[in-house]
């Protein structure tokens, strides 16, 4: 980007590199940005990057109509969780060059240029609030239940974007790092569910915990809204069966995860050619079944006990006939050696 800079006029963009640095340049001065951390450019914000380490790649979210903020932390208080002084802004820098540049703007999905006879890089000195800033995911401060039962994932949140209907974010940027799991009497995975949200994860770099596909630093997976996941049958009856003593998890890496209530669609490139695609095979749902069926003597003893009828419920051994789903609803990019391209826009 020798004398080209580019500025993003439709919405503002949250950078997650994952292999290489990325030295920016903007108009407020210079950010390095490692993998394991993130930089928000906002809009109408003209700047370059180059790349001191060689080939990088790493994760985009553009969103518009909105800025990311902090979210409220509740009763939280006001230590946990991202910390505003943990938030850099660029270091002062300005150049004196009154060479030819080319200004990239993109503007309503479309790319335009210009030319100018000097550098956008010769701020000397500004003031105001609205500027680019990178935050260091190592840095976050986990907060989570000490008893029993799991926490809203929204302990998780670095940043969010709210929407124009109140009460729902447009998005929000979650992190999963290095953190103790020490409650009781619970099944510490995250359970089966669904959501009102699509969720979006990535891993920045070690080794991804979950078991019910893969996932490698550089990989997406996708599970669209309202559609039914969790863990493997496996990974249930080992949670459900262990006895639960104190331990870290996620010991040397960083996954993260944007929470996205707009649906989101995939590209056809990603779908149909991209040669690393992972999707998970229907059949590894088949050999699940509730485990209430597991107690139901000790339930009808205590129904007889309390006076009330007992069940008639002949418990399957085993789950059979199942109806062979055509197409799974979770997409994996298990390497992400080639880009796949997310939009996500607000609702009208």
């Amino acid at each position: 980007m020798t004398n080209k800079a580019f500025c993003n006029n439709d919405g503002d963009m949250l950078i997650v590199p994952q292999q290489g640095r990325l030295d920016i340049q903007t108009e407020f001065g210079r950010m390095m940005v490692r993998p394991g951390e993130i930089v928000v450019i906002q809009a109408g914000i003209r700047f370059k990057v180059s790349l001191p380490d060689g080939p990088t790649r790493g994760y985009i979210q553009e969103i518009f109509g909105s800025h990311y903020e902090l979210p409220e932390l509740g009763p939280i208080g006001s230590n946990g969780m991202a910390l505003p002084r943990d938030f850099e802004i660029p270091v002062a820098s300005f150049d004196i060059d009154r060479s030819t540049w080319e200004i990239v703007y993109k503007l309503c999905g479309q790319l335009y240029g210009c030319e100018q006879d000097h550098t956008p890089f010769d701020v000397v000195a500004w003031h105001g609030n609205y500027a680019p800033y990178k935050y260091a995911l190592e840095r976050f401060i986990n907060s989570a239940t000490v008893d029993r039962e799991q926490s809203d994932p929204s302990i998780y949140c670095v940043l969010l974007a709210k929407s124009k209907v109140p009460g729902v974010n447009l998005t929000e940027f979650l992190v999963f790092t290095p953190k103790w799991s020490v409650t009781a009497d619970t099944f510490r995975p995250p359970y089966y569910h669904r959501n009102v949200n699509t969720e979006i994860m990535g891993m920045v770099y070690g080794d991804w915990y979950g078991t019910s596909h893969p996932l490698e630093p550089g990989g997406l997976s996708y599970e669209p809204a309202l559609m039914p996941h969790g863990e493997s049958i496996e990974k249930w009856r080992e949670a459900t069966t262990v006895k639960l003593e104190s331990q870290r998890v996620s010991e040397n890496s960083i996954a993260f995860m944007f929470h996205i209530h707009p649906h989101v669609a995939i590209t056809e490139y990603a779908l149909k050619r991209c040669p690393n695609i992972y999707v998970a095979p229907a059949d590894m749902w088949d050999n699940i079944q509730g485990g209430f069926f597991d107690h139901l003597e000790q339930i009808s003893d205590d129904l007889k006990a309390a006076g009330l009828p007992v069940l008639n419920v002949n418990a399957p051994s085993e789950v059979e006939d199942v109806e062979k789903k055509e197409e799974s609803s979770e997409y994996v990019f298990a390497n992400a050696e080639d880009a796949v391209v997310v939009k996500n826009e607000e609702p009208l």
